[in-house]
């Protein structure tokens, strides 16, 4: 067991109060972005020299390379002092925390190209295959991030190779508490201008939860519909890329269970 020091009459663990005046005011001698090892080297500097111990850390692959945080003191060098990487103040930090990357921020994900080019390998096999495409792994091993940031950006670029494929309708569809009413309401969302819903004549005409109950191929003409929707839309008169498959990705489909 490990004991924290709190030098007499701190508000702070020599540690704590460290990495806080780090944070809050760090040098201007140090990085633009702050590393998640950076803190580790200022700290083992300071508290070594200041209180005689060093603080320990545990850090695997290029874990320490991630920004952790901007530096409040980063000072610009002038031009006659060297040159520099300019980071903008604006720039969005590769590292979103705990939530899955999607297709918004796929620019940022990395690592996976080659478990997301087998990804498409396989889905190319399914065109021609019955069944579902699964993927399965231990919560919290990025999963969703694979799929939403890594597969969904790789079709809408053609990776594919079929004739069309880039324009062909990709939902995410997550479960919920009624996944057959989450499913519908994507179908019926796909083709539509984004700023108008569906007229008054299109709701009549909707399929619903009870019809699909009563009469299953009902959602295969779902299906069919919401394609047509996308490929009217998409197919100019000068276009041959008309959407003619459809690509649902449910996320996540142990929801189901639950």
């Amino acid at each position: 067991m490990w004991v924290a020091f709190a030098p007499p009459d701190a508000r702070h663990t020599a540690f704590s109060g460290e990495l806080i005046r780090l944070l809050d005011e760090s040098e201007p001698s140090g990085p633009a972005q702050l590393s998640l090892a950076y803190p580790h080297r200022r700290l083992d500097e300071v508290l070594t020299r200041r209180w005689g111990t060093a603080p320990r850390v545990q850090i695997t692959g290029h874990g320490g390379d991630l920004v952790l945080a901007a530096n409040p003191g980063y000072h610009q060098p002038r031009q006659d002092e060297g040159s520099a990487v300019t980071v903008p103040p604006d720039a969005e930090a590769p590292y979103i925390g705990l939530r899955s990357y999607g297709r918004h921020n796929s620019g940022l994900f990395f690592g996976r190209g080659k478990l997301v080019d087998e990804l498409v390998g396989r889905l190319r096999g399914r065109l021609w295959q019955p069944g579902p495409l699964t993927v399965v792994g231990p919560s919290g091993s990025g999963k969703s991030s694979l799929l939403r940031a890594g597969l969904l950006p790789a079709i809408t670029q053609g990776a594919l190779g079929v004739p069309g494929s880039a324009g062909w309708p990709t939902p995410v569809v997550p479960p919920g508490g009624a996944p057959l009413d989450q499913l519908l309401s994507a179908l019926s969302r796909l083709g539509q201008p984004p700023d108008n819903g569906p007229t008054a004549a299109d709701r009549g005409r909707e399929i619903t939860h009870d019809h699909v109950f009563r009469d299953p191929g009902l959602l295969v003409q779902a299906v069919r519909a919401a394609v047509a929707r996308v490929s009217g839309r998409r197919a100019g008169p000068n276009s041959s890329a008309v959407a003619d498959r459809l690509v649902p990705v449910v996320d996540q489909f142990e929801e189901l269970f639950t």
